[in-house]
């Protein structure tokens, strides 16, 4: 059968491992199938590799993320494996669904600011992105125990509490450096995960508990609060492949500060609608933090501009989707299809 199969890679680090005698439970025969000697002798299926070497074309999430699994840091084991395949890789940035993110402004924001202009929009009052966000983070400061004061900086992390990852091991370190200045900072955790950062991060938040909220739950509602109303949003990934954090609260008015990995590289502007840091470290965070600070303190004009300019951002589905039927086109047709967003490749 001439099907075209396209694989998207979300992240590399999830391969799919199986026995081989798994085929056989698929209806498929060892004999049949073209199973690297490798995958044999070690009696264990790698789906990913597979998907890889059989696909037409392979998707990542991102374009920097396309251009990072091709070396031994982000490859996971495969990156020999993709450098053959290099000729049918592309990258394309997720997306997010804005009008599902706007509802949940409106239903979770107590001061709401963004306004799509719809006729309901007519019935709701709207604050300026301004005061909506002081308001909205004098209601978050109380919702979360910490002292109501719109002088102090509120950061938050939004994310899985995985050390291989996320970077949480790099934020509890930063965090440690900043405890000692009560009612310079506040910092509010909010996620799940792994027990032992758990317990350390509330160890933070019982000897800082001015200065640092922990929330060890999944809560929506908590969430979109959150991303409206913090002046900053951290994201300290190890790696990234895309990313949705930023995109959340770059749309609903909060910067993001981030480490230049993958889709936050893709997605964040250092300077313009974000700050990036390039050295996975504590020691960069908090000098990006420190940056980041000054401006929101000092220079109140650019920040706004800032916040303004990343809710302006275009992370729509439409936008991806757009690069993905080209894609498709391209696949099927033989040849790039014309017009439209140019399509994005390594």
């Amino acid at each position: 059968m001439n099907i075209k199969a396209v694989l998207t890679i979300h992240n590399l680090a999830y391969q799919g491992y199986s026995p081989v005698e798994v085929l056989k439970k698929i209806g498929l025969d060892v004999a049949d199938c073209q199973i690297t000697k490798w995958e044999i002798a070690s009696r264990r299926l790698n789906f990913l590799l597979e998907g890889i070497i059989h696909a037409d074309l392979i998707t990542t999430v991102s374009l920097t993320y396309s251009k990072e699994i091709l070396s031994e840091k982000y490859g996971m084991g495969l990156e020999e494996v993709l450098k053959s395949y290099k000729s049918k890789l592309y990258g394309i940035l997720n997306g997010i669904d804005l009008n599902y993110n706007y509802l949940m402004h409106l239903k979770h924001v107590p001061y709401p600011f963004l306004n799509f202009n719809t006729e309901d929009d007519n019935k709701i009052k709207f604050y300026s992105v301004e005061e909506g966000k002081k308001l909205n983070k004098l209601h978050l400061q109380k919702q979360t125990g910490l002292t109501q004061d719109e002088s102090i900086p509120v950061l938050s992390f939004i994310g899985r509490f995985d050390a291989k990852q996320k970077g949480i091991d790099i934020l509890h370190k930063m965090i440690r450096r900043f405890g000692v200045k009560s009612g310079q900072y506040q910092f509010i955790i909010l996620g799940t995960g792994d027990p032992e950062w758990e317990e350390r991060f509330t160890w933070l938040s019982n000897f800082y508990p001015d200065t640092v909220s922990c929330h060890f739950v999944f809560d929506p509602k908590l969430a979109q609060l959150i991303y409206a109303a913090s002046d900053f949003i951290l994201i300290p990934s190890k790696f990234e492949p895309c990313g949705l954090i930023q995109m959340l609260a770059m749309t609903s008015g909060t910067l993001p500060i981030a480490h230049s990995v993958g889709g936050l590289t893709d997605s964040i502007k250092n300077g313009v609608n974000g700050f990036l840091f390039r050295e996975y470290s504590a020691k960069a965070i908090k000098e990006t933090v420190e940056k980041a600070v000054w401006i929101w303190k000092n220079d109140r004009k650019r920040y706004i501009k800032m916040v303004k300019t990343a809710l302006k951002s275009d992370f729509s589905w439409e936008r991806s989707a757009e690069e993905y039927i080209k894609l498709y086109k391209k696949l099927v047709v033989g040849r790039p299809a014309v017009g439209g967003i140019p399509l994005r490749r390594d």
